[in-house]
């Protein structure tokens, strides 16, 4: 004879707690209570202060089958499934939201890193690249004093630019190509910390360099500090008007 399996002996166990449990329910007044405890073969002793079973033997035979049966869960309505299964989905939902904030949260932080790691392959690219002053003749005189400082003039296919300090004293002249003039300039200024407007730049490139190759002055260019209290440089050309009566460009310091 075979003998029960662990699981089926807890679930006669069950079966038989179920049975032999006394619950009593809300609300129920003495006379139900007694009438419970009656029900189930048990009486009150009250001069024992005890709970007493009224039949002569505890033995009582309780099958795997009545186990099953008592322990088998109510078959639940059509709106306890619908409650459970919206409960379910929302909670399925939640979980699904959860993860595709996550997962925004990551692509977030990846086009972050992304922007970052471009920023410093553009700024070592540009590192990279030969300077402005590498496609350039440039000649150099720190003091107005050096004699070189005033040999130093431009050949017929190239142009002179001259610093200037808010003192009017010659700080640096530098030969350039014709061809890289708009670029030196540019790139002097802003290496300098200011910056054109697009108005300023249109109005640059539309300057008339040289006049004539003659014209040594034509090719002559001053950038002078300001003096006044807003800091800026002034581009100015002898002979020259950039437009509007204009006779300088004066930029702004980067903001």
């Amino acid at each position: 004879m075979a003998e029960l399996t662990t699981p089926q002996i807890r679930k006669l166990v069950r079966g038989h707690n179920v049975l032999m449990s006394i619950k009593i329910p809300p609300k129920s007044t003495r006379a139900d209570i007694l009438k419970l405890i009656g029900a189930k073969g048990y009486k009150v002793n009250h001069e024992k202060k005890a709970l007493e079973y009224t039949k002569k033997t505890l033995a009582r035979r309780i099958t795997l089958k009545q186990s099953e049966k008592i322990l088998k869960k109510p078959e639940k309505t059509a709106e306890q499934k619908a409650a459970t299964k919206a409960k379910k989905d929302m909670k399925a939902k939640a979980t699904k939201d959860k993860e595709d904030a996550i997962k925004a949260e990551g692509v977030k932080q990846g086009a972050a890193l992304q922007k970052v790691v471009a920023k410093r392959a553009k700024r070592k690219a540009a590192a990279a690249k030969p300077r402005l002053t590498d496609k350039k003749e440039e000649k150099v005189v720190k003091k107005t004093t050096t004699k070189d400082f005033y040999k130093l003039e431009p050949k017929d296919n190239e142009a002179q630019i001259d610093e200037i300090d808010s003192k009017d004293r010659y700080t640096r002249r530098t030969i350039v190509k014709l061809d890289d003039l708009y670029d030196s300039l540019v790139g002097m200024v802003e290496k300098m910390g200011y910056s054109f407007s697009p108005t300023q730049k249109e109005r640059l490139k539309k300057v008339e360099v040289p006049y004539s190759i003659e014209n040594v002055k034509g090719r002559v260019w001053n950038i002078t500090q300001s003096k006044g209290k807003t800091d800026m440089l002034i581009l100015s050309m002898p002979l020259h008007k950039f437009g509007a009566g204009d006779s300088s460009i004066r930029v702004k310091k980067k903001v």
